[in-house]
């Protein structure tokens, strides 16, 4: 992980590095909460908690049906609204992750 090119362009998650916390949810990173070697890589490169890799490479529930109307509700708020970057990853939040989540459970729940 290059600290100096993060700290220039993300000085507030670049803090949170360095203090061994999740630059995106802050939580302290515990290095044996790495469920394997590719997960403990990808933290040395973004300095991202295992659940917030989960999160953001949600490999498994990526393709789900309400996960993709999930999406495509979102993409419409933010189309209406003309705010394209309304729900965009910023520092220490997880926006668009989470109401991802709650819409797909409303989806899952009225399927």
């Amino acid at each position: 992980m290059n600290i100096n090119i993060i700290k220039k362009l993300f000085p507030k998650a670049a803090k949170r590095i360095e203090k061994h916390r999740c630059p995106l949810c802050n939580k302290k990173i515990d290095l044996h909460e790495f469920k394997d070697s590719l997960s403990l890589k990808e933290y040395q490169i973004s300095g991202m908690c295992q659940a917030c890799q989960d999160k953001a490479f949600d490999i498994n529930n990526a393709d789900h049906p309400s996960r993709q109307k999930a999406i495509k509700v979102l993409e419409q708020i933010a189309e209406y609204m003309g705010d394209d970057e309304m729900f965009d990853c910023k520092v220490g939040s997880t926006t668009w992750y989470d109401l991802e989540d709650i819409v797909t459970a409303i989806i899952n729940k009225t399927d």
